[in-house]
């Protein structure tokens, strides 16, 4: 039994997806967004899937220095250091396995929310 104040998991991670309806002229890409988080650390990872390609964006912060993640130690513009460039790839590669564990996709490859529900609606 865990006691109060004592730390249950080293890392959270949380995940969604979005898919816009098919009449909005202004958001027609399939987004993915997963997080992990530490005690000193958050990862943003935004994944955006259009037809004939995908992309990605990545955010790190130092939440312990930066509460009001101000600060994107992952943006192009950002020096980093070895070891925030270390951190970052450690965080990285803790997040994609394990959205490969829990994901219903394969990387690269956008599996619509709208036809998993109506598949599983049609018995299909």
């Amino acid at each position: 039994m865990c006691q109060l104040g004592e730390e249950v998991n080293e890392y959270i991670f949380s995940g969604s997806e979005f898919t816009p309806p098919s009449d909005n002229e202004y958001f027609n890409q399939d987004t993915i967004v997963e997080t992990i988080r530490s005690n000193e650390w958050k990862l943003i990872k935004e994944t955006f899937i259009s037809d004939d390609s995908q992309f990605e964006i990545l955010e790190l912060y130092d939440i312990v220095n930066d509460k009001e993640e101000l600060r994107d130690l992952a943006s192009a513009g950002e020096v980093q250091s070895a070891s925030t460039r270390e951190i970052l790839e450690d965080l990285r590669l803790k997040l994609d396995a394990w959205s490969d564990d829990v994901r219903v996709y394969d990387r690269g490859i956008f599996y619509d929310l709208q036809v998993r529900v109506k598949r599983l609606l049609d018995g299909t």
